[in-house]
């Protein structure tokens, strides 16, 4: 799938534009077309449009996105984000509203809120969905996440805790059954290492198991920041999947991100995986950005 990205920036008044195109490549080496984003920043907001690019050659729009930022001050700041979807046909549907509100409160700690407006049949904006989280001096994050219940009344479904530690962080999310009641769903280990220009970010995912947690998958990313700001990043991605019950999760891929630089200031991204079954690395996507 070929997918193109535009990026334009404008900071302080003057533009700068950037061409991303990324390409897919298929099991047999070639590229089909597919996604197209172009982006316009400025100090006052950003414009987002996604694009498809079907076989024929023929682009149709997918989304467009539109924040507006409505306020910023040392203590509070305040993004309106309308989003646009649009049917198989190009007809767009009712937008979608997002009001994200950032405070910084006088104990240190910061409250994030981010509300979701849909239309209903009749045109009306109603609420569907607020998302909340508190973060605290100490390093704990409390968040919850409410969806419309009975009457259209927004309520909590999901609650999570996030709790750092040094370079380890720790998120227990807690998932509502049918009779209100919490329980614990998922666990999340996460460790980071810095090891020179390299940063190891090592994760670990626990689900309900036996009346505990057991380990259902890992992934361990290692990122080398090269001169430039080139970046080299090796993903390692394990599950249990085709695993016996007992047993830890095993590596089911290999994914390798390599940058390098190009004439004029072009940088090439080549995408490599490798699978079990695979008995080398095999290339799955090339990005290639550039000035414009």
């Amino acid at each position: 799938m070929l997918a193109r990205v535009v990026l334009c920036l404008s900071l302080a008044g003057v533009s700068a534009a950037q061409r991303e195109t990324v390409y897919t490549i298929d099991l047999n080496g070639g590229r089909v077309p597919g996604l197209e984003v172009s982006r316009v920043e400025t100090p006052a907001g950003e414009r987002r449009t996604t694009s498809v690019t079907s076989i024929n050659g023929r682009e149709a729009p997918l989304e467009t996105v539109e924040e507006r930022l409505v306020s910023s001050g040392p203590d509070a700041r305040i993004v309106e984000r309308t989003v646009v979807r649009y049917s198989p046909d190009g007809r767009p549907e009712p937008a979608e509203r997002i009001r994200i509100e950032e405070i910084r409160r006088p104990d240190g700690g910061t409250t994030r809120r981010s509300t979701t407006w849909r239309r209903d049949i009749n045109g009306n904006l109603q609420p569907a969905g607020r998302s909340v989280s508190e973060s605290r001096p100490s390093g704990e994050t409390r968040s919850v996440i409410e969806r419309p219940g009975a009457g259209g009344v927004l309520e909590v479904v999901e609650r999570a805790t996030r709790m750092e530690r040094g370079n380890t962080a720790e998120t227990v999310t807690f998932g509502r059954d049918a009779n209100g009641s919490f329980h614990p769903v998922r666990r999340e280990v996460t460790s980071t290492s810095v090891d020179g220009n390299a940063t190891v970010e090592d994760s670990t995912l626990y689900t309900p198991a036996h009346g505990g947690f057991e380990p259902a998958g890992r992934r361990v990313v290692r990122t080398v920041t090269r001169p430039g700001g080139l970046k080299l990043r090796e993903i390692e991605i394990y599950s249990r999947l085709g695993a016996e019950v007992a047993s830890e999760p095993r590596l089911q891929r290999r994914v390798r991100e390599e940058e390098s630089a190009g004439p004029g200031g072009t940088v090439l991204r080549i995408t490599r995986v490798r699978d079990p079954q695979d008995e080398d690395f095999r290339v799955v996507r090339e990005t290639r950005i550039e000035p414009h």
